[in-house]
Formats: C-alpha cells, sequence, structure tokens
C-alpha cells in the first residue's frame, strides 16, 4: 500500500483542494493551483455501472484541470443513486474506475460519503476491497466521509490512503476515537461557506493530522490553497519533504 513514508518533520502536513467541474471555473486551463492533492468533483456512476462524466463537457473541464496540476484524483459524487449502483456491481465498477483513472492519467479515486451512504459494513467492505485490488499502489484510494455511518474502521485503515474528513464548523475527534489512523487524517475547511482556516490550523497542529483540504467555489482557487497554506506554515505547519505520488 502506498504511504506518505515518514512524517519526521514536526507537524509536517499537505495541503489538499476540491475543484469542481461543474462550475466555470475550468472552463480555460487552470493555472497551477499548488495544492499536494488536487480533487476533482465530480464523477458519477452511469446506466451501465461505470463512472462517468455527470454532464457533457466536464471531460474538457478535467483536461483544464490537468494542465498545469499532475496531481489530481476524481471524486465520486453524492446526492444521487451512485453508492446503492456501485453496491450491486463492485467489480464492474472498479474495473470502470481503473480505465477511467488510467485513460485521464489522475492519480487515483475517491469516495465523497454522504448521501445516500452505504448500506452496510458488508457493502462498503465489499466496494472498498474491489477498488484497492483495481487500485493497486501508487494509485491512491480516498474517501471524504460526513460521517461514520457504515463505515468499517479496520477496512478504511488498511484499504484508504486518506480520509479527508468533512470537519466543517466542527472537530475532527469523532473521527479519531471510532479508530482511525490520524496520520491519514485531514481536517476539512468549508471555503463556500465563509468557513476560516483556523480551526482546521489547530486541528492539525493538535492531534499531527496528515493534513487539511479545502472545499471551494472560489474563484481563484491558487489563492484559495495560498491562503491555508500560509495559515498552515504561520504555526509551523510545513509539508512533508519527501512527499511523492509519482
Amino acid at each position: 500500500m502506498w504511504k506518505l513514508g515518514l512524517f519526521s518533520i514536526v507537524h509536517a502536513a499537505l495541503f489538499n483542494c476540491f475543484a469542481p467541474l461543474y462550475n466555470d471555473e475550468l472552463g480555460q486551463r487552470a493555472a497551477p493551483i499548488g495544492a499536494s492533492l488536487v480533487f476533482a468533483a465530480f464523477g458519477h456512476v452511469n446506466a451501465s455501472c461505470e463512472l462517468d462524466f455527470e454532464t457533457p463537457g466536464e471531460d474538457q473541464k478535467l483536461r483544464n484541470l490537468l494542465f498545469n496540476n499532475p496531481n489530481v484524483l476524481v471524486s465520486l459524487g453524492w446526492g444521487k443513486q451512485d453508492i446503492p449502483m456501485i453496491e450491486r456491481c463492485p467489480l464492474k465498477f472498479a474495473t470502470s474506475v481503473a480505465r477511467f483513472v488510467a485513460l485521464n492519467n489522475l492519480r487515483g479515486f475517491d469516495i465523497d460519503h454522504e448521501n445516500p451512504p452505504f448500506s452496510s459494513e458488508r457493502n462498503f467492505i465489499m466496494v472498498s476491497t474491489s477498488l484497492r485490488n483495481a487500485l493497486p499502489p501508487p494509485l491512491l484510494l480516498t474517501i471524504t466521509p460526513a460521517s461514520l455511518f457504515n463505515l468499517h474502521i479496520p477496512t478504511v485503515n488498511s484499504l484508504y490512503d486518506f480520509v479527508n474528513a468533512q470537519t466543517y464548523w466542527s472537530t475532527i475527534a469523532p473521527f479519531i476515537d471510532a479508530g482511525l489512523r490520524v496520520s491519514t487524517l485531514f481536517a476539512g475547511v468549508d471555503i463556500e461557506s465563509g468557513e476560516f482556516f483556523d480551526e482546521a490550523v489547530l486541528q492539525v497542529k493538535t492531534f499531527g493530522l496528515a493534513g487539511a483540504f479545502a472545499w471551494t467555489f472560489a474563484r481563484n482557487l491558487s489563492q484559495t490553497i495560498q491562503n491555508m497554506k500560509q495559515a498552515l506554515e504561520s504555526n509551523g505547519i510545513t509539508k512533508p519533504q519527501n512527499f511523492s505520488v509519482t
């Protein structure tokens, strides 16, 4: 399983962000965002139980994002029937994810686990295992949960490289108390609704998290991630010098 290596630097952390494919931000080639990892939001499941774009034109937006940003993953969206569908065809879906990732030269795949969630821990384990088998290291498998509902913690710890906890306006404590590995956890900042970086920075520093990530519709994604970097670095939190996803 791909790892960061080591966190020998005190308060070393990564800086990630989500980049929506469904607004006008990516209608042209994106400038370098400067994030460690960028999550393209979102992919969805088509009628054939395969990973696909939600609307026409988003394939070009993904290419625009990739032009200056090499470390991009695609995130499976929420609010549709994606997870109920992939629970019925995990192997076929996982194969399509591997094909999508290879075709677009992505670093991996993420699940935005919100609504509807996995219907059982058993199904979560089944889908997760299929995805991990289809995405061998160094490809990344990550999850962005809004809650711990039906997430089997040992499976998360053994199969997922990172957990982007949606700690918007809240604390990372429930995710740590549940037994998730701190070295894989990210604290989330909801830029869309006006949240500042202060709380996420405090949580990264207090618990020694893997880093922080921004959920954002910001017109200038590069400036957003730069602001987060500055907030972290001003608190003595720096990027691990040995971090690489290549």
